[in-house]
């Protein structure tokens, strides 16, 4: 994640012209959004599982950060797409532990 926020940062964007018509302009304020978004979800996984011990709560979470690496991953991608890339194996990782979380939730 650390690496993947530091591509991302370092990207030059291009500069654009003002008066080229049809030329949309990239900006990385929501890929910032998204990041702190998906940290922030990540943090409350850990608070409603262990702390509220409420594994349904954490569910609804981890399925929200899902959507959050996801809409980050695209935005980075706009920007540079090995910023998006190396946030794969973490995907994939929140993908086992909801896989995980709902086996908990079902066995209870």
């Amino acid at each position: 994640m650390g690496l993947s926020l530091y591509f991302f940062w370092n990207e030059k964007l291009p500069v654009v012209k003002a008066d080229l018509p049809q030329v949309k302009i990239i900006s990385k304020k929501k890929g910032y959004l998204y990041f702190g978004a998906q940290l922030l979800l990540n943090f409350l996984w850990s608070y409603f599982f262990f702390k509220l011990h409420s594994p349904f709560l954490a569910f609804v979470d981890i399925l929200l950060l899902i959507a959050a690496i996801v809409l980050t991953m695209f935005h980075f991608n706009k920007v540079t797409a090995k910023a998006a890339l190396i946030l794969i194996p973490y995907l994939l990782w929140v993908c086992f532990a909801t896989y995980l979380n709902f086996s908990i939730i079902r066995l209870n």
